[in-house]
């Protein structure tokens, strides 16, 4: 849970949806359980604490383990619903450490629409 950064995945196709993601990004997680890559798909994003982040499918089905879509509101009320979830460790931040994670919002926003639109 929280503002931490994932990576491109070295076995990202180099065109199609996959090639609007960044080389790195830091990006909101909320979330304890994971997925594994279906066959067929591209893994296109990874990070520490999570091995698979993101994939893409036939170039119009994108996966997505992490919150591009989050925006202030939504992040104070995630926080207000989910505070007995902020158990410091190494991949939970506390409420001080999410709310800063502010100045992430419009940079995932952007890609968020930006892999939205390729995927038109």
């Amino acid at each position: 849970i929280g503002w931490m950064p994932i990576t491109k995945s070295v076995a990202t196709a180099a065109e199609g949806i996959s090639n609007r993601f960044p080389e790195e990004q830091t990006v909101f997680h909320w979330h304890g359980d994971t997925f594994d890559i279906p066959n067929g798909a591209v893994k296109i994003a990874e990070s520490d604490a999570t091995r698979n982040q993101a994939f893409v499918y036939r170039d119009n089905v994108l996966s997505l383990q992490f919150h591009l879509e989050v925006t202030e509101p939504l992040l104070n009320n995630m926080i207000e619903k989910g505070r007995s979830e902020l158990v410091k460790n190494k991949f939970v931040q506390n409420e001080e450490e999410l709310k800063q994670g502010k100045i992430y919002i419009k940079q995932n926003n952007k890609l968020m629409c930006e892999l939205l639109e390729k995927m038109r």
